[in-house]
């Protein structure tokens, strides 16, 4: 969930989250909503499509091929396009801002494909711990939008047991990172003398 942040960006992050957590949650679901409302591709062709979006749609079926998943991309490049404009690099499961690097397309389900009603921008860390969440392994059972929804919900309540479980912590986090480093084995000083290394 955290990837690469220290003790001290892992406190600022989920404090970040928790402090905007009902404004991005209010910004998610209405996102959402536009996504389940259907994808008009006239009214999407006759929008420019640039030179940049090009090498983006290039950069999402690349890193497909670089996978050797090409095959599970469903979507074309206009509901591609419409999907990532409407997301404005939030997650849809927090509402937070991501930054490049930490914003993952990936399926709900691992099970289906890459595609409009199958797909939820993520943040990365968040992604590759549902990965192994077996709520996500197969969409059998599930149609349409609920899909979108049974993760989302699934989700948040995660995060929501995680912000509470380590608030009283977090504050911590850097200090005992600290400490840590100055004595990386407090247990030795209860080992008898001749034991210590």
């Amino acid at each position: 969930f955290f990837l690469a942040r220290d003790a001290e960006q892992r406190a600022k992050y989920l404090d970040n989250i928790g402090r905007n957590w009902v404004e991005g949650i209010i910004w998610a679901d209405s996102a959402i909503h536009r996504l389940q409302q259907g994808f008009d591709l006239e009214l999407e062709k006759r929008k420019t499509w640039t030179v940049e979006w090009t090498q983006k749609w290039k950069r999402f079926v690349g890193n497909k091929k670089q996978h050797r998943v090409q095959h599970r991309v469903e979507w074309n490049k206009w509901e591609w396009r419409f999907f990532v404009e409407t997301c404005e690099n939030r997650s849809l499961v927090t509402g937070y801002h991501l930054v490049s690097g930490e914003a993952h397309i990936d399926r709900v389900f691992n099970s289906d494909g890459y595609g409009l009603k199958t797909c939820i921008l993520i943040e990365s860390g968040l992604n590759f711990a549902k990965g192994q969440m077996p709520e996500f392994a197969s969409s059998h059972g599930f149609r349409g939008n609920c899909k979108l929804v049974f993760e989302v919900s699934t989700l948040r309540r995660a995060i929501q047991e995680f912000l509470d479980q380590t608030r009283p912590h977090r504050a911590d986090w850097s200090k005992q990172l600290r400490q840590f480093k100055e004595d990386r084995y407090p247990w030795k000083q209860k080992l008898p003398v001749e034991y210590r290394h």
